[in-house]
């Protein structure tokens, strides 16, 4: 069991956000203010060649003397990480996810705490692990929309992730722009606005999402499409695209407002596409997983 928290301002938690190529960690105070923050490009992928201890140690050493508990989250739970976290199943609240943690101690007898994923079974099975905390830290209810690469969309509802759905967005467009025709007619990759209104609405209105976005090629062609703004287009073609199929899973209200919790670039995108579309939308916090690793841990005891 966790002590009970420090003063406000004292080192009360370490927090970890290690993912598949980067980690992210602060040293947070009991009111939740960052006191200080590491970030590197030592991900899973790369830890796991030197070692998960000797790496937190290298990028953290300096905080342990605090003697603060450490809380991870993201895919140092996973197969390839450090220890796998077993998933929680089904609708998940920060009391899940509390009793879900994997703790353990280090050589010198610091106290690890990794957090679980979530997955659905409800339809096609779907997994996260990262998102569920940054969720967790931003939103009591409401739809959220975390992009990236797997772009994930949940509903929270008092508090409770009761659904999820994964969007391959961000690995798609990467696989159009860089193997595909259409990525061979792309010059440059600069943002176009009005390439990418462009695409978002042609990608919300298909309903056949592998014919419509060969457009990117026939506007091209035709004179319709400026050959530097095709990945813009198709940008807005694939969010648009999954902005409907999100609507679909998960019904919400067009006048629910929708968190988008990501980095200032694609919240900037997505914001701008469901904008166009008619839905308003909020930002979540920047240090969103710290905020819920802390409320997490509290729940630890």
């Amino acid at each position: 069991m966790f002590s009970t928290p420090k003063p406000s301002h004292a080192p009360d938690l370490i927090v970890v956000d290690w993912g598949t190529t980067s980690f992210r960690a602060g040293l947070l105070s009991g009111d939740g203010t960052v006191l200080e923050r590491r970030e590197s490009d030592n991900g899973i992928l790369k830890a796991a060649s030197t070692g998960f201890e000797t790496v937190l140690r290298a990028e953290v050493g300096a905080w342990l003397g605090a003697g603060c508990p450490i809380v991870a989250c993201g895919m140092i739970g996973s197969r390839q990480g450090w220890r796998e976290v077993p998933y929680v199943e089904g609708a998940a609240t920060a009391v899940a996810l509390a009793r879900g943690a994997l703790t353990f101690s280090l050589a010198d007898g610091e106290r690890v705490s990794i957090l679980p994923g979530m997955r659905m079974a409800d339809g096609i099975r779907d997994v996260m692990r990262g998102e569920e905390t940054q969720i967790m830290g931003s939103l009591q209810d409401g739809v959220a929309v975390l992009p990236g690469t797997h772009s994930k969309w949940a509903e929270v509802r008092g508090g409770v992730i009761t659904g999820f759905a994964s969007f391959m967005t961000g690995e798609v467009f990467a696989a159009l722009s860089q193997h595909t025709i259409l990525g061979k007619l792309a010059e440059g990759s600069d943002h176009d606005d009005m390439a990418f209104a462009e695409g978002v609405r042609a990608g919300n209105d298909s309903s056949a999402p592998t014919h419509d976005v060969f457009a990117a090629r026939t506007r091209v062609l035709s004179g319709d499409l400026a050959p530097s703004g095709v990945s813009s287009w198709l940008s807005g073609f694939l969010i648009g695209a999954e902005i409907a199929g999100a609507d679909r899973v998960f019904k919400a209200p067009v006048n629910d407002s929708i968190m988008i919790i990501g980095n200032a670039g694609l919240t900037r995108r997505y914001q701008d596409a469901l904008r166009q579309l008619g839905r308003a939308t909020s930002a979540g916090p920047a240090d969103a997983a710290f905020v819920g690793m802390q409320k997490i841990a509290r729940m630890m005891g």
